[in-house]
């Protein structure tokens, strides 16, 4: 048993913080596991419950919009994803916005805008989404949102995306209760 019963891991690997070898592993055994686990719980989206705090609503569009890029899929007919697309996404208010690079030509847009459903992920969160169209009179603060996160990008793909044929294609992603 570890001192103080100290212990932290995945359930087969438990590590010993104090310094006492589980399981008699090397530490360079250990700190692998260490990584594995953590990079599992980012991924599962359970460090804010480390926090002892389940994030509000506002909490996480605030760390959605923090994002470089969400990554967004939908369902097939038999209910398996699609593969996973990056898309950039921004948030005007209280609510998470997106656009298709591609117009309307775009597989996952055309996709999201007839199931009216799909799922995004981003620095460890994955949730269901609705897919709206978003109304025309929030697509210029939807522009500005855009110039603001994406302004590094201002010569190269930033440009793309405040064009009237992707501007029509301007998603409101309300979570999907």
């Amino acid at each position: 048993m570890a001192p103080l019963g100290l212990l932290v891991g995945l359930p087969h690997q438990r590590v010993d913080l104090l310094g006492v070898r589980a399981g008699g592993q090397r530490a360079a055994d250990l700190r692998q596991v260490l990584r594995q686990g953590a990079a599992q719980l980012a991924e599962a989206g359970l460090d804010a419950l480390l926090d002892g705090v389940q994030p509000g609503a506002d909490a996480l569009l605030d760390r959605l919009d923090a994002a470089e890029e969400l990554r967004i899929t939908t369902a097939r007919e038999d209910g398996s994803l699609r593969s996973w697309v990056p898309i950039w996404g921004v948030r005007v208010g209280d609510e998470l916005y997106v656009r298709s690079y591609r117009g309307t030509e775009g597989a996952w847009y055309r996709h999201a805008t007839r199931q009216r459903t799909a799922r995004i992920r981003a620095v460890g969160i994955e949730r269901d989404v609705a897919v709206e169209l978003a109304d025309e009179a929030v697509r210029p603060a939807v522009d500005d949102a855009y110039r603001a996160k994406y302004a590094r990008y201002a010569t190269s793909y930033l440009p793309p995306m405040l064009t009237g044929e992707v501007v029509s294609t301007t998603l409101r992603l309300p979570p999907r209760d």
